[in-house]
């Protein structure tokens, strides 16, 4: 089968468009990749309706089964049924919030149009229906076969850091780390390099980690704290999966799915709120096989059921149901 994806990055390793053509091709089907975004022409009405242009003739001239746009939050108003009215099933899987609600740059504004459409958040998708009765909860997941993977083995990590997060700056996430000053915590992320806070500056490391950079972070720290996005209801998000993907400790915010997707205490650690938080920084600072323990029965878990390779093979059947 040939699927054809348009995301916002060209699908260049180690984005999740790429994760997904890797998946993909993985499964033994043939894809092609196109960045929607392309040198940023979406920005404006007019070059974005030139740039239309050229996508419809790249996935055209390729012919595919499937159009998987990742989120397309600038796709233009009835490309996608142009595209369907060509015989090609068009789906949209997006790990963001599509209403706009939380973050209005990320709104999509064509729901209706695809033939199924899959959110990271099962919260989303009753509302989601009343403009596409074919949308379909899809978690996140990770990639441990191409990105996620352990790089130091269990028995041989040092632990360069005690309290570890990867992610991007908000300003709730500043106010939450301004109260762990205390520990041996370190941040990375885009926009940390502007916070002026003199009490976390010292914290904050300026490069952004990608890749195998944030792999061997995760493994070089003994605890990697999550902090949803706004835009989290119900599902989790990519570093809940990442982490235990790697064997490293995840110590995550809860939300409901977690529940469902991990055994909570042995699988994956949550916490309360920043008294929580605290407490169970204590805790396993102190607690390295117990720790490790968790690593790797999160990792087992991620290997058996939170792989990309499986939430692509669920998105096909979904897909092919609609013939």
């Amino acid at each position: 089968m040939k699927i054809f994806i348009l995301g916002g990055y060209s699908c260049k390793y180690p984005s999740f468009s790429w994760q997904c053509k890797m998946a993909f091709d993985s499964l033994g089907h043939k894809t092609k990749c196109f960045n929607y975004r392309y040198l940023q022409l979406h920005r404006t009405q007019c070059s974005n309706k030139i740039l239309h242009k050229t996508i419809y003739k790249k996935i055209i001239k390729f012919g595919p089964e499937i159009l998987l746009v990742t989120k397309g939050e600038s796709i233009l108003p009835n490309f996608i049924n142009k595209i369907g009215n060509r015989g090609i099933k068009t789906a949209n899987w997006v790990l963001d919030d599509p209403t706009g609600k939380f973050y209005p740059k990320n709104k999509v504004n064509n729901i209706s149009e695809y033939d199924a459409f899959f959110v990271f958040d099962p919260a989303y998708v009753v509302e989601l229906r009343k403009q596409n009765p074919n949308t379909h909860y899809l978690p996140c997941a990770a990639d441990p076969d191409n990105i996620h993977k352990e790089l130091i083995p269990l028995k041989n990590r040092k632990y360069k850091y005690d309290v570890s997060f990867v992610g991007s700056h908000e300003p709730y996430r500043q106010e939450f780390f301004k109260k762990l000053t205390k520990y041996d915590l370190h941040i990375w992320g885009f926009r940390w390099g502007n916070v002026k806070d003199k009490s976390l500056q010292k914290h904050i490391h300026k490069e952004i980690p990608r890749g195998k950079h944030m792999c061997e972070i995760f493994n070089n720290s003994k605890i990697n704290i999550n902090i949803h996005a706004k835009h989290s209801i119900d599902g989790l998000n990519l570093r809940t999966f990442e982490v235990p993907a790697t064997k490293s400790f995840l110590l995550t915010d809860y939300y409901s799915e977690l529940s469902k997707l991990f055994k909570v205490g042995k699988e994956a650690v949550f916490y309360k709120n920043i008294d929580d938080l605290k407490k169970k920084i204590d805790y396993y600072l102190k607690k390295d096989k117990e720790r490790e323990k968790i690593a790797l029965a999160g990792y087992n878990r991620v290997i058996k059921e939170h792989t990309m390779k499986h939430r692509i093979i669920e998105l096909l059947k979904i897909v092919k149901r609609l013939d």
